[in-house]
């Protein structure tokens, strides 16, 4: 029996890309800002509506990119910063490497986000100076609300939405004004991919310029040096990738949108009480999906793998309970046990077949009765 695989990376082949590679070798310019690095952000502006490239960052990975722009703040040391437990422990990461000391709030069992709620119980908290607000897995999040609590409190909020290019799309159609930056990681195991990479849409250019001069040292073009930076630039042969995986973005989506569709339908019909990641309610693809089954435990995963199906629980037990961050401030966080224990990843990706798919749900079914 064949394993269907949870993921497979939807990236372009080095064939459909070699001529631009030999460009970016003809011109012998291989990082350092080069011209397929400026390509990628234009074109990346021209695809979220964007008044100006000045309003895009590229780094070299998603969490280098959440790094730039809390580093970007110039936070006193010892400023906390709030961030869901249900999140990849790169987003926690992310907040220890700039600096910050994160604090571990619950998210709302049905956005698998915060709530304005949870953030105002921390306001009162003078130390308590910014907000790292994750996308889950390419959910929405309410930006407006999110831009009231910023004004009302004066906390610096950065919105995670490493696998939410699709929602960043319909965000920006309607919202040309990003007063609150977004990170979007271009990853291998994300739809729009460099391989490793990042990007940060941030309406303060200056705040932009900072980020991109902390990825180049702390250079920008001539201006002097005003802070320590480090090299988290994204290269051209990068850039190339980005550039050809941007111009199957419509194709890609297409073909997901019509796989969660089946997949919402067939997993309906079971009747088995199963639940969608957010992202999947809302009709906005990933590069993920994620059912929530109550009472799931590992034994339906070990179950599902005997079958040929491959599962991930990708965020774990969400961060709090992991030895590095155990010592870290954490609310009550009833939901993030609740989602951790019934969440659970099944194959997803552009060259699923009907006869794959079909194998998962009937795994499911045979697991669960």
């Amino acid at each position: 029996m064949n394993l269907i695989p949870v993921l497979k990376p939807t990236l372009p082949s080095v064939d459909s890309i070699i001529s631009s590679l030999r460009e970016v070798d003809q011109k012998n310019w291989y990082t350092n800002l080069g011209p397929k690095e400026r390509t990628l952000r234009e074109t990346l502006s021209t695809t979220f509506q964007r008044e100006s490239i000045g309003e895009i960052a590229l780094f070299s990975s998603g969490t280098s990119a959440l790094i730039a722009c809390m580093k970007s703040w110039d936070l006193p040391p010892g400023s906390k910063c709030l961030v869901p437990s249900w999140t990849f422990v790169g987003s926690a990461c992310a907040i220890v490497q700039a600096g910050l000391i994160p604090v571990f709030v619950d998210v709302d069992a049905k956005t698998w986000a915060p709530s304005r709620q949870s953030l105002d119980q921390h306001t009162h908290d003078d130390d308590v100076r910014a907000a790292l607000i994750v996308s889950p897995f390419g959910g929405e999040v309410d930006y407006p609300e999110l831009c009231r609590v910023a004004d009302e409190s004066g906390l610096k909020i950065l919105i995670d939405a490493a696998a939410s290019f699709d929602f960043v799309c319909k965000l920006c159609s309607t919202h040309q004004r990003l007063s609150i930056p977004i990170m979007i990681s271009l990853h291998a195991t994300k739809l729009v991919s460099s391989i490793e990479g990042g990007l940060i849409l941030c309406g303060d250019i200056e705040q932009t310029q900072r980020m991109i001069a902390w990825s180049n040292f702390g250079i920008f073009d001539t201006e002097p040096i005003s802070q320590i930076g480090t090299n988290a630039k994204l290269s051209e042969v990068h850039a190339v990738y980005g550039l050809r995986s941007l111009g199957f973005w419509d194709k890609v989506r297409s073909r997901l949108d019509k796989l969660a569709e089946r997949y919402v339908s067939m997993l309906q019909d079971l009747d088995l009480g199963i639940g969608f990641a957010p992202n999947i309610r809302d009709r906005l693809v990933s590069s993920t999906f994620n059912i929530e089954v109550p009472g799931c435990s590992t034994q339906f995963d070990a179950a599902l793998s005997r079958l040929g199906i491959q599962t991930k629980r990708w965020w774990r037990t969400g961060v709090h309970p992991m030895s590095a961050f155990s010592r870290f401030d954490a609310e009550p966080l009833d939901t993030t046990s609740v989602l951790a224990r019934n969440v659970i990843g099944i194959p997803f990706f552009f060259d699923l077949s009907e006869r794959e798919q079909d194998r998962v749900v009937n795994a499911i079914r045979e697991c669960l009765r």
